[in-house]
């Protein structure tokens, strides 16, 4: 159930940036890990 989204991501610098991704499901993961 991939869908266009804007997620955020954080850079090797640690500077947040948006990245707009089809595999929203496959990088929620990665996002919450960011984020929490």
């Amino acid at each position: 159930m991939g869908r266009s989204e804007v997620n955020y991501f954080y850079d090797s610098e640690g500077k947040l940036f948006k990245k707009c991704t089809e595999h929203y499901d496959a990088n929620q993961e990665l996002i919450n890990a960011f984020l929490t």
